[in-house]
């Protein structure tokens, strides 16, 4: 007898047991993915050929785009680093979570994977660029062209984990 009333007062508690409580082990894993837009670029140009030309370029810019991203941990979502798209598989623990980043051709895939402590950054441009490394392209022009650049133009993309 005070095997089932012990088994109905603990139904009795799942019942009634508020729903943010059952849904405890669904952990997700907070990410602020930061983009800059970096261009502070210096560049003489000089063309030989049926047009000749000689350029000299001074630029600068800078801007800052922040986006907040919640992911169900074990689940994936999928962000474009310049023109690759990266997909993102978090694992949440109980003081880390570990990123898997992949990403995808025609023909295959390759992944790495990093594990997070909350506030730690991963920088996730470089990361993409160096899976993405082995694609290159070579182009011979009908002309003569010497070209000098100095400073750097492109993005940084940081992803942080937020708890």
């Amino acid at each position: 007898m005070k095997k089932s009333v012990l088994i109905l007062q603990l139904m009795f508690v799942a019942i009634c047991m508020p729903f943010s409580l059952l849904e405890a082990n669904a952990q997700e894993c907070r990410l602020r993915l930061e983009k800059t837009a970096i261009s502070n670029k210096n560049s003489r140009n000089l063309t030989i050929g049926k047009r000749s030309s000689f350029k000299e370029t001074v630029s600068s810019n800078s801007n800052k785009q922040t986006s907040l991203v919640t992911v169900m941990s074990g689940k994936t979502v999928s962000l474009t680093v310049d023109d690759t798209e990266a997909e993102i598989l978090c694992t949440k623990y109980a003081r880390s979570a570990q990123l898997e980043i992949k990403i995808k051709s025609a023909t295959s895939g390759i992944s790495t994977v990093r594990e997070l402590s909350p506030g730690q950054m991963v920088d996730l441009g470089k990361v993409v660029k160096d899976l993405s490394s082995k694609e290159s392209t070579i182009d011979l022009p009908n002309s003569f062209s010497k070209s000098k650049s100095s400073g750097r133009s492109g993005h940084d993309y940081y992803l942080y984990l937020l708890d």
